[in-house]
Formats: C-alpha cells, structure tokens, sequence
C-alpha cells in the first residue's frame, strides 16, 4: 500500500511538471511549451574562448553574434560582434545579417545561457557552422562600449 501511494505521488508531480510552462524571455515573446523546447534540443558545440579568439584572430570571416539586448550591447560588446537579439532571431533577421548558412558563427550572451539558446535556433534554421562561446562575463580580451 505504501508503494502505491509512493508510486502515485511521483505520477502526480511528474504529471504536474509536464504542464507547467517556460515563461518568455521577453514581453513579446510567446510562451514556449514543454514540448517544443524538447524538439528544440541539439548537442550544442561549445568553443573554448581562448581558442575562439585565436580563430577570430586568423580568420576574419568569422561572424560573431551577440544575443543579448540592446542596452547590454550598448554596455559593453566584443568588437566587431553583430547584435540580434534573442528574440529578433527568426529567418528574416538572418537572412539580412547572415545570409551564407555555412558561415561559422560564433554565439555569446551575458553567461552563456542565451547564446546556447540562440545557437539551437540557428541549428534549427539550417546554420550548420555554429559554436556557443559562452559568455561575456568571462571573456578575458578586448572590448568596446557603446554601438
């Protein structure tokens, strides 16, 4: 008896879990559901920064994308690093900023959350050169303020 109870109280919170929803990034953005985030899923390469910067260093076709907002941008930013914002990523947007879909890219954020989010994204849209580099808060070489 006790094994049932057990058994139908995990049923119950993993049946609560799967409703629940994952708030939007932004006011605009639309609220996500539990199972297109699971669709969404891709193994994310993730780059060394050191490496990175090295890479950029060499070639300079390298397309650096920050995805953070304006204002943060407006902070600070990794030079030569084009903005679109998370929630401006969509096929139109890329199509402008990035049109050759086998361009490497090179995604950073704040922390490296968003960047990881932009680059499943980008995946999804056919970008197939793409490389999470984590976060500016952890990048040790040079950067810029304002636009």
């Amino acid at each position: 008896m006790k094994i049932l109870i057990i058994v139908l109280s995990v049923l119950m919170i993993v049946g609560l879990a799967d409703d629940k929803k994952i708030q939007p990034i932004a006011e605009n953005s639309k609220i996500i559901e539990r199972n297109e985030v699971k669709d969404l899923i891709v193994n994310i390469r993730t780059l060394d920064q050191a490496i990175a910067k090295k890479n950029m260093d060499d070639n300079k076709d390298i397309i650096l994308l920050d995805v953070r907002t304006v204002e943060e941008y407006k902070e600070v930013h990794i030079p030569n690093s084009i903005l679109v914002t998370l929630n401006e990523i969509d096929e139109e947007i890329m199509s402008q900023k990035v049109p050759d879909k086998q361009s490497i890219i090179y995604t950073y954020c704040r922390s490296g959350i968003r960047s990881k989010m932009a680059y499943e994204i980008l995946y999804k849209m056919g970008y197939e050169n793409v490389y999470n580099i984590g976060g500016i808060n952890t990048w040790s070489y040079e950067t810029q303020r304002g636009n």
